[in-house]
């Protein structure tokens, strides 16, 4: 007698599916010759015993099947949490948490065009900023913008440098 391996109904229906796809195999001709030797010799050469000890093989040789996939699945899926913890931390590294008042001070400098001070505050941050020729007043000043994650930017005009905290830092 079997013993009982069916738990509940959602265990029950899965292993019927499995017999199902055993059936369908032995319908359409398709056997695993190293199940068939395996449940041949189990059988001491007798057809119709081997032919139900494969069965109970092949069902089993799913359920393993099924099981090393939901492992590779879920190896995956924790090397896709890590690098995803990874990358956040880098994110995090990269850009600093803006308090309330870092926030404050940034929209205020923004607001009243204050440059200098910007880039004191965003330097904070990570940034470092470097005016280039004509430097002052000058409306033709260009900008060079180190991030924090290293990358290089230019920026052209006082303005447009502006514009550009706004959308990095700002609206992040």
């Amino acid at each position: 007698m079997l013993k009982n391996i069916f738990t509940n109904a959602a265990t029950r229906l899965r292993e019927e599916m499995l017999y199902e796809v055993v059936a369908e195999e032995i319908d359409n001709k398709v056997r695993r010759s190293g199940l068939w030797a395996k449940a041949f010799a189990m059988s001491n050469g007798d057809e119709n015993a081997a032919e139900a000890k494969y069965i109970l093989l092949r069902v089993q040789s799913l359920r393993d099947e099924i099981e090393e996939q939901a492992k590779e699945l879920k190896a995956q899926q924790a090397a896709q949490t890590q690098q995803q913890t990874e990358s956040k931390a880098q994110t995090q590294k990269a850009y600093p948490f803006l308090s309330h008042k870092d926030m404050q001070k940034i929209e205020k400098d923004c607001s009243t065009e204050d440059h200098i001070s910007l880039i004191k505050h965003i330097h904070q941050l990570g940034y470092r900023v470097t005016i280039q020729e004509p430097y002052g007043k000058s409306l033709e000043q260009t900008f060079s913008v180190q991030l924090p994650s290293g990358k290089m930017t230019s920026i052209k005009d006082k303005f447009s440098f502006i514009s550009f905290v706004k959308t990095e830092i700002l609206s992040s």
